[in-house]
């Protein structure tokens, strides 16, 4: 589990890969959501937001409204996904 933020550099370091999304916000909820299927589909993975496609941590609140709606859209898909959602505290 990615649970502090170095654990969080440590998985970005190396940047996208087959197992690895980055998302600047989720704003961009549906196409994390397509990334989540094509890893459930594969060999698993992390899609994280607040972090731009770059490596670079930008951070953004979210509430627990935010993370309910995440998990609703994963309960859509067919079979219904149950992934793990973990805040990271980033102070600028």
């Amino acid at each position: 589990m990615i649970d502090t933020l170095d654990a969080l550099h440590s998985l970005i370091a190396g940047g996208e890969s087959l197992t690895l999304e980055l998302k600047k916000s989720t704003a961009e909820k549906d196409r994390a959501c397509r990334s989540v299927c094509a890893l459930a589909n594969g060999q698993g993975g992390h899609v994280v937001f607040g972090v731009t496609p770059t490596g670079k941590v930008v951070g953004q609140k979210v509430t627990d409204r935010t993370l309910e709606e995440l998990a609703q859209e994963f309960q859509g898909f067919e079979p219904p996904l149950v992934p793990c959602l973990t805040r990271i505290a980033v102070v600028g």
